[in-house]
C-alpha cells in the first residue's frame, strides 16, 4: 500500500461565490478572525505584515480531525490585475513536516471563483488515500466556512444596523 512521505501531489477544490473578489480577499487575509468563523482554526495570531499591510507571518492552532497542530506560517499575497492569491508555507509545527496552501480568487461576471489548494506532509507514514481524504475534508470544510463568512459580510454590508 502506498504511504505518503513526500509533497508531490496536492488537493484542490473550487467554489463559485456570489461576492466581489475584494470581500473574499479581505476575509481570507483577516487571519485573526478565523477562530470566529472557521470550524478548523481555534486560535490565530498575526505576527507581521508586509509592506502592503497584508499578513506575512502568523500562528494558527488547527484542529481538523486527523490534522491537529500549532502552525507557524509564512504568507504571501499576490495580485495579478483583478486576480489575487493568498499562499502560505509552513515555517514550524509541532507535528506536521510540511504544509503548503493557497486561495486563488478570480473574478467572474457573478462574483468570483475561489480555488483552495492544499498539500500536507503529516510527518508520519500514512496511507496516501487517507492523507488525501483528510486534505479533501479540510479543503471542503474551509471553502464552506469561507463562503458562509463572505455571505455574512455581504449581508452585513448591505443591511448595516
Amino acid at each position: 500500500m502506498p504511504y505518503c512521505r513526500d509533497m508531490g501531489e496536492h488537493t484542490n477544490a473550487t467554489r463559485v461565490m456570489s461576492a466581489d473578489p475584494e470581500t473574499v480577499l479581505a476575509t481570507v487575509v483577516d487571519i485573526e478572525a478565523y477562530p470566529r468563523w472557521t470550524s478548523q482554526i481555534t486560535r490565530a495570531e498575526v505576527f507581521a505584515l508586509d509592506a502592503a499591510g497584508m499578513p506575512s507571518d502568523a500562528e494558527l492552532r488547527m484542529d481538523a480531525g486527523l490534522l491537529k497542530d500549532v502552525l507557524r506560517l509564512r504568507y504571501r499575497v499576490t495580485r495579478r490585475g483583478p486576480e489575487a492569491e493568498v499562499a502560505w508555507t509552513l515555517v514550524a509545527a509541532q507535528q506536521l513536516r510540511s504544509l503548503e496552501g493557497s486561495y486563488r480568487i478570480v473574478p467572474t461576471a457573478q462574483g468570483c471563483t475561489v480555488t483552495y489548494t492544499l498539500n500536507v506532509d503529516p510527518g508520519i507514514p500514512i496511507i496516501t488515500a487517507l492523507r488525501r481524504k483528510a486534505e479533501a475534508t479540510v479543503v471542503s470544510v474551509a471553502l464552506d466556512d469561507l463562503a458562509r463568512e463572505v455571505e455574512r459580510r455581504n449581508t452585513e454590508r448591505a443591511h448595516p444596523e
